[in-house]
């Protein structure tokens, strides 16, 4: 399998799909000369994304190619199918969970001002009578790819405030956590946030992967492991990926 994103924010996608096919060997490219995807022009994001399926799918042949970040899942979907995936907002698991019918969608800021968030409102993931709500969570996932929501308390806590205004405001029970960075904020977001439920998109990637390898991609083949790969100088990633706990190197990809 392959996985790309604009940073580290979809090696929590990597988690889950290591979860759900063990035995699989997984390529991750952080594509971080062209980070970050989320404040994109859709003519600049296409170009730039479909190199990066190209590059993947020649240099590795994978099983399964994974674009890890749901701005370009949602944006350029005519990029996707076959053996290309992307990662979807986990809108219907949200919507389940709320009890005040209001929903935040945490979502990059690209995503937000393309309007796609009110066209999924009428989709068939969301019932009558849940209401969206369209939130640019661009600051949060800097806090994830800078690393500093290892440590910076105090820029965390002020960003959680602010986004805790945002769902009181609106009445916002529960939310989808519409990029692949957010889930590394979990454990603060539930500190911050206890009576909110949020919506992990990688739950539905991880089934995804389940389908269509069957639990054993890669088996046959005896690997499994993760290598990483980076587009930009591969230093500053690897020296946050430590902080992470991820101990693979990180390589230099060009093309």
């Amino acid at each position: 399998m392959a996985v790309f994103d604009s940073g580290l924010g979809s090696l929590s996608v990597v988690r889950r799909l290591r979860r759900a096919v063990p035995q699989a060997p997984i390529v991750y490219l952080a594509d971080t000369a062209n980070y970050p995807y989320g404040t994109r022009r859709p003519a600049e994001l296409r170009r730039i994304v479909a190199g990066r399926i190209r590059l993947l799918r020649d240099r590795f042949r994978p099983d399964l190619l994974v674009v890890g970040s749901i701005t370009p899942t949602l944006l350029l979907p005519d990029l996707l199918g076959g053996r290309v995936v992307g990662v979807a907002p986990p809108l219907r698991r949200a919507a389940e969970a709320t009890r005040t019918g209001h929903v935040g969608v945490l979502a990059t800021r690209s995503v937000v001002e393309s309007g796609r968030i009110e066209a999924l409102a009428a989709g068939p993931g969301v019932p009558a009578g849940v209401r969206l709500h369209a939130i640019d969570a661009s600051p949060l996932v800097d806090l994830v790819e800078s690393g500093a929501f290892l440590d910076d308390d105090d820029a965390c806590a002020a960003r959680l405030a602010e986004l805790g205004a945002v769902f009181a405001r609106y009445g916002i029970d529960s939310a989808a956590l519409s990029s692949t960075h957010l889930p590394f904020l979990a454990g603060r977001l539930a500190a911050a946030l206890p009576r909110v439920r949020f919506a992990d998109p990688g739950e539905d990637v991880e089934e995804a992967a389940r389908g269509r390898l069957g639990g054993g991609g890669g088996a046959a083949r005896g690997e499994g492991g993760l290598r990483v790969y980076a587009s930009g100088d591969p230093a500053p990633l690897e020296e946050r990926l430590r902080r992470l706990g991820v101990r693979e190197g990180v390589r230099r990809l060009d093309g």
